[in-house]
């Protein structure tokens, strides 16, 4: 991009043309009076005139495109007004220390009032600067807006040290545990520093006060735990102790990719057999919503599949076993005192060959079929 200003334009172009922080239609810089921030128009609710969020979208199978283009437009401005246009609130300084101010600087947004006329590569970083003709309304793609009628948001990650940091930001995001490490020890701190200044004189504890400190040291924790929204309403509503909207199912792909290097390679010695017991009395431990039964590999002997024993170290004369990645799967379920059988590559493999299965790949087929035994479906009839 250095090197070629034709790129740089063309990459320039492209992101200006999907990443918007004013409103459509916009082609000069918008001011500040006096430096005070603008403030976000007023939407004034009435049944004639509902809500942009709720309100039905214009569609271009019913109007003329002249019309539907202005009518995208109108559409457009109204959902950024009133979800994109920031307006400091105390989630902007929540992190500030006590002798920060809660000033644009600060803001957590990094919303600052700030506007740049055309977008530009900064010398110093290398990274792009985008152009900003609002001082006040984050980054949004016109499409999605339009589509999801909610707050959005947008970023151009190229690479490098900001790649790096947004998969690691993403990453420790979904995979947080309820209680940050540091809060969970603060809160042990203040429990065992409560507890020993309300109990210290005492010499021997009755299990009421055993019960106490540990009433402490339980409603300290929780006091530091987030719950999301979502959380306690499905809780209210009887959800259950889990918060998706989808069941998930396990793809053993390494076993299709070894099936498919076999393939166009075949190996020298006959690939051994690997076997994961299920107990349906157990569960999951895969980090998902999945009803399906905890597992345990190990590789077995085909005559003795109800013992799991480690591989013993081959003598001297005969040639080793072919590592674990070599082996197939084949999955045991243990229920109601009798054993089931599954190999998802036979299963794909050996699939109806009429419709729809014969045309479904292997994504389509694990997460949209199901295999039942016999006596399950004639259970049914």
């Amino acid at each position: 991009m250095i090197e070629s200003e034709e790129y740089q334009s063309h990459i320039f172009r492209w992101l200006e043309s999907i990443i918007k922080s004013e409103l459509l239609g916009t082609l000069e810089i918008t001011t500040e009076p006096d430096g005070n921030p603008l403030p976000r128009p007023r939407f004034r609710e009435s049944p004639s005139q509902p809500h942009p969020g709720v309100r039905p979208l214009p569609r271009i199978t019913d109007i003329p495109p002249h019309e539907f283009r202005e009518q995208y437009v109108n559409s457009v401005n109204e959902l950024v007004e009133q979800y994109n246009w920031h307006q400091h609130t105390q989630t902007c300084w929540k992190y500030l220390r006590r002798n920060q101010d809660r000033s644009d600087a600060n803001c957590r947004m990094r919303i600052d009032g700030s506007t740049r006329p055309v977008t530009v590569l900064d010398p110093d970083t290398l990274s792009i600067q985008l152009r900003r003709l609002h001082p006040r309304i984050a980054n949004y793609n016109d499409l999605i807006i339009f589509l999801l009628q909610a707050n959005t948001d947008i970023k151009h990650i190229g690479s490098g040290e900001a790649a790096k940091a947004l998969i690691y930001y993403i990453t420790d995001y979904i995979t947080k545990s309820s209680i940050p490490a540091h809060l969970g020890l603060a809160a042990l701190m203040y429990a065992i520093t409560t507890t020993s200044s309300k109990y210290a004189r005492i010499p021997q504890w009755t299990p009421a006060q055993d019960t106490g400190a540990l009433t402490i040291l339980v409603n300290s924790m929780l006091a530091r735990t987030e719950i999301s929204h979502a959380q306690v309403m499905s809780y209210l509503v009887g959800g259950g102790d889990h918060y998706t909207s989808h069941r998930y199912r396990l793809l053993h792909y390494t076993t299709f990719d070894r099936t498919v290097r076999r393939h166009w390679d075949p190996p020298s010695q006959p690939p051994q057999l690997q076997t994961v017991l299920l107990d349906q009395n157990t569960t999951p431990n895969s980090g998902s919503n999945s009803d399906q039964p905890q597992s345990h590999s190990a590789p077995t002997d085909q005559s003795n599949l109800s013992q799991r024993q480690q591989p013993s170290l081959p003598p001297d004369n005969e040639p080793p076993l072919r590592s674990l990645e070599d082996e197939d799967l084949i999955t045991l379920t243990l229920s109601n005192g009798s054993i089931s059988a599954l190999n998802q590559q036979q299963d794909y493999l050996l699939r109806p060959p009429t419709e729809p299965f014969n045309s479904m790949p292997l994504y389509e087929f694990v997460g949209l079929t199901e295999k039942t035994t016999s006596s399950y479906d004639n259970s049914r009839l």
